[in-house]
């Protein structure tokens, strides 16, 4: 059914997968790293067009439009630091525009994606009528980089399991795998930009206010002088059994010295939020009411809830209806 005419839940449900299976497999089939924003215009094209009803070939031109358009960002966003972070979306944007583009007769280098020197196309498509790939999918509980998100995870675990308190602490080792040495991990940073790229500083954060300093990070983060005190005492390692495991798993571990010298350390702990570890619906919607407090009402809070609700039954009229 075309969006216009008015779309189902189910509708609704279908283009989303669509559009996770589209991306995620364009992802695996690049050769390098590449920022999210290279490749969510193929999650954009397929979950519009899905929505949309566009046929295959026309998709297919949009795909490649998509791959000559979508945002390069030369410089890495945990290093760089800017609000762009990922461009992811401008990359949402120049998805819609390729898809508008091919539906009014515009072609695309569709060919593109079997050159070996750009993608690996075997990868693309392989296990393609297995399960689909959004079920594999994690939410972020926090506003942070996903490399920090087990260590916060396993240094609240220690404290809380060995009643011990932030003054108490007198070092932190953060085991972890290569790719957390993309980040710039300041000790001191001075935007909250910085601050989501450093694993120092929100360890030390966690430590000081929880797992609800994150849901969002806000300014006055960055001036606590004891938050900042003890990020200088966080200390990254990298391990060659966590560096193996990625990025199908970004686990880490925390090794925690308190102030009399005794040592406590973590399992190897997996991110919450990851498909292993998922987060119940009761915990997304306690997220969404913390990320939203600070610009909707406690009424239009509610109402959006109770739209998401609806929407789990099949109706998708009252969710429509909250977002306008």
């Amino acid at each position: 059914m075309p969006w216009e005419a008015g779309p189902s839940a189910d509708d609704l449900f279908r283009a989303m997968a669509a559009g996770y299976e589209a991306g995620v497999r364009m992802a695996m089939g690049r050769l390098s790293y590449a920022p999210s924003g290279a490749w969510s215009p193929h999650a954009a094209i397929a979950a519009a067009g899905c929505a949309r009803g566009v046929e295959p070939p026309v998709m297919g031109q949009a795909f490649g439009i998509a791959a000559q358009w979508a945002p390069g960002l030369p410089g890495l966003a945990g290093i760089v630091g800017s609000d762009v972070k990922e461009g992811i979306p401008w990359g949402a944007v120049t998805g819609w525009m390729a898809l508008e583009l091919a539906q009014a007769g515009h072609g695309g280098p569709e060919q593109i994606f079997d050159d070996p020197e750009l993608f690996n196309a075997g990868r693309i498509l392989a296990d393609i009528d297995g399960p689909l790939l959004i079920v594999g999918s994690y939410f972020k509980p926090y506003a942070c980089c996903r490399h920090i998100h087990a260590p916060v995870d396993a240094l609240l675990r220690l404290m809380r399991e060995h009643a011990l308190l932030p003054q108490d602490i007198g070092r932190i080792e953060v085991q972890t795998y290569a790719a957390t040495f993309n980040l710039a991990n300041l000790e001191a940073p001075t935007t909250l930009v910085e601050a989501q790229y450093s694993v120092p500083y929100c360890v030390a954060l966690a430590a000081w206010r929880g797992r609800d300093a994150f849901v969002p990070m806000d300014e006055s983060s960055l001036r606590n002088p004891q938050v900042l005190d003890l990020a200088k005492r966080v200390t990254l390692v990298r391990h060659d059994d966590l560096d193996a495991a990625f990025p199908g798993k970004s686990a880490a571990r925390v090794v925690l010295t308190d102030r009399t010298g005794r040592r406590f350390s973590s399992p190897t702990t997996e991110p919450l939020g990851d498909p292993d570890r998922p987060l119940s619906w009761l915990d997304l919607e306690e997220k969404f009411l913390q990320a939203s407090r600070g610009t909707l009402a406690a009424e239009r809070q509610r109402e959006v809830l109770e739209a998401f609700e609806r929407l789990r039954g099949g109706d998708l009229g009252p969710l429509r209806a909250a977002l306008r």
